[in-house]
């Protein structure tokens, strides 16, 4: 089990289960109508998609990293920010995929407030970031919030640290909505402000920040959009395991990444 075990989970997640589909809720076209196209810009998906399910068990969305699939409850469409619950689970593969990036940047922020879902663990972290940012970053049409972006920004960066610097990358794709503001000057100005903040609070990450969005967009096509995350061979599944368990730094990890090297041995030994 522990030599063939991690091969024969890898064969399956990489020639079997990346090929499922789920059975889409009645309600999956509907947030497709309002979902925001700038979410293809920001963020890669999965190679296996996103899918609406009737029910995940309570859960608005899931990341199954070992098929690179996101899937996403019937009701995560609803509210006035339909695309955060994806943008979290698109965080998650981000970070199942550049774990020594993501871990890298999550060490040098603080720890959210202890009333934050954000602060279940460092994947939480990572993925309330990215969804909180597009809340700030993305007014909702009609809907008002009794305080600027800035102002929201300077709460959620205190609540969940790093929120800033997903604001910076969603703001470089996202055009003010005028709707939101008395005119479009209004909106313009707004959207500067809170730019300048997000810069000015991410700062002290910029290098951690820059090297993770660098890796990202080495993967975008000429369309715009990205290469979706996805292992190709049984040895990428594997070896991707091992390097996420070493980039955590937590002592169980390192164990459980020492354990899948006896695999990786095999397959050598096989050609594969």
């Amino acid at each position: 089990m522990i030599v063939f075990g991690p091969i024969v989970f890898g064969a399956w997640s990489v020639h079997v289960a990346g090929r499922a589909r789920s059975q889409a809720a009645d309600r999956a076209l509907p947030y497709a109508d309002r979902r925001n196209p700038a979410v293809d810009a920001v963020l890669p998906e999965g190679r296996g998609g996103t899918h609406v399910y009737a029910d995940l068990g309570g859960d608005a969305g899931r990341a199954f990293t070992a098929t690179a699939t996101i899937g996403l409850s019937s009701t995560a469409g609803e509210g006035p920010w339909p695309e955060s619950v994806e943008l979290h689970e698109r965080a998650h593969l981000a970070h199942a995929f550049l774990p020594t990036e993501v871990e890298r940047l999550l060490a040098r922020l603080g720890a959210p407030a202890p009333d934050e879902y954000a602060a279940t663990n460092p994947g939480e972290h990572f993925g309330e970031m990215a969804a909180r940012a597009w809340e700030i970053a993305s007014p909702p049409d009609g809907f008002c919030l009794g305080a600027t972006p800035a102002e929201r920004l300077e709460e959620a960066e205190t609540r969940v640290p790093g929120t800033a610097g997903f604001v910076v990358r969603y703001l470089r794709y996202l055009t003010p909505a005028a709707e939101s503001y008395s005119s479009a000057e209004a909106a313009a100005k707004a959207a500067d402000e809170l730019r300048a903040l997000a810069d000015r609070l991410s700062a002290p990450q910029r290098a951690e920040w820059e090297a993770l969005w660098q890796a990202i967009d080495a993967r975008r096509r000429p369309g715009g959009d990205f290469e979706p995350w996805g292992y190709r061979t049984v040895r990428e599944f594997i070896e991707a395991q091992r390097t996420r368990a070493l980039a955590s730094g937590r002592w169980l990890d390192t164990i459980a990444a020492a354990a899948l090297v006896p695999s990786l041995t095999v397959l050598t030994l096989t050609g594969r």
